[in-house]
């Protein structure tokens, strides 16, 4: 059975991912403060996911993933770097225009659509149309 996230939900995931390849272990604070949310904004969050068993988490300890959690979190992250690249590199588009714009257009971006933005991004590098990273 796949996962259905709500938008929110698959922010405090990303939020959750970047922190944890940042410093290794998050915590509750460290999401709050990320996403300028309340701690029991937060504590809400993380029981949804714990209850979708995509986290673990007890109070006052850190947050971790479950293997499909931080697949779902891995493929979220994936959907936002595309799409920013998309629009920086081959739009031209700002830097903060393109992170508002991937930030709103990752929560329905399918895995398919993912995938042919991927190569059409791939073969313009080729062409040189793309800044090379």
């Amino acid at each position: 059975m796949a996962v259905v996230l709500s938008a929110s939900l698959e922010d405090y995931m990303e939020a959750i991912f970047h922190i944890i390849r940042e410093k290794k272990a998050v915590r509750a604070s460290d999401i709050a403060a990320r996403m300028g949310v309340s701690r029991p904004s937060v504590t809400g969050a993380l029981q949804s996911l714990v209850k979708l068993e995509l986290v673990h988490h007890q109070p006052y300890d850190v947050i971790t993933f479950t293997k499909a959690g931080e697949k779902i979190a891995k493929q979220i992250a994936e959907k936002h770097a595309v799409l920013k690249e998309f629009f920086t590199d081959c739009l031209g588009v700002s830097e903060s225009d393109a992170e508002v714009a991937a930030c709103g257009m990752e929560h329905t971006l399918s895995q398919t659509i993912l995938r042919r933005l991927v190569a059409f991004v791939e073969r313009e590098r080729g062409k040189g149309s793309v800044k090379q990273k």
